[in-house]
């Protein structure tokens, strides 16, 4: 025989329920967010393999193909305070599908560029995606999970992360020694 204070009332199975597929479904967006972070990371580093063919297709120093790889940096590092603003205002849904459809943009101009100007507007976009990615990250995890997950998910997306600058030194090197450089980019910008 059990009695009424055991029972959990039915609103608050409800409640329980809706719990669950609210986390579930966190879940899913950090997961698609967590794309957009492994390839953020992995243009990253992936400019470094090409170095050689981008300097021999275009006759230019490595002082040069160095300036156009350090674009993603001076980007990146500017673009994160209004970043914040951007995953605030428009929603880190909207802000990560944006950043993603620049870098994507910035890697086939890249990929396409004829001259080395076009490499730099390339890599400006590209960067310019990118840059709103972590933030917007970091937000979808304050927003869909209990905060005492956000430490144990910030690891496991600083581990993905991790992952996208190992795919874009070997296999992104293989890629261009299979395809070229060029093609290789544009590839990563339609993915």
């Amino acid at each position: 025989m059990t009695s009424k204070a055991n029972k959990i009332p039915v609103d608050m199975q409800d409640w329980q329920s809706q719990a669950r597929r609210v986390t579930q479904l966190g879940w899913v967006i950090w997961g698609v967010a967590m794309i957009a972070q492994f390839l953020n990371t992995f243009h990253r580093v992936a400019g470094s393999v090409a170095v050689d063919k981008i300097m021999i297709d275009f006759g230019v120093t490595a002082a040069t193909v160095g300036s156009v790889l350090a674009m993603y940096f001076y980007v990146y590092a500017a673009m994160q305070f209004p970043s914040g603003v951007l995953a605030d205002y428009l929603g880190p849904r909207k802000t990560v599908t944006f950043g993603c459809l620049l870098a994507g943009v910035g890697s086939i101009i890249y990929g396409l560029a004829p001259s080395v100007s076009v490499l730099y507007i390339g890599r400006f976009f590209l960067s310019l995606g990118v840059s709103v990615i972590f933030v917007s990250v970091l937000k979808i995890q304050a927003v869909w999970f209990p905060s005492r997950y956000f430490a144990r998910v910030s690891a496991l997306t600083g581990s993905l992360a991790g992952v996208g600058s190992l795919v874009g030194m070997t296999p992104m090197a293989l890629l261009v020694i299979a395809v070229g450089w060029r093609l290789s980019f544009q590839l990563m910008g339609i993915l």
